[in-house]
């Protein structure tokens, strides 16, 4: 996440929301 300071606080909520949703797709497949 090069622009994760520059980032809205709004976009900073949905990047971490896909980011859990990935992790927890990822342990589903482990």
């Amino acid at each position: 996440m090069k622009n994760s300071r520059k980032a809205k606080p709004g976009v900073k909520y949905h990047v971490n929301r896909v980011f859990k949703m990935a992790s927890v797709v990822m342990r589903r497949l482990n």
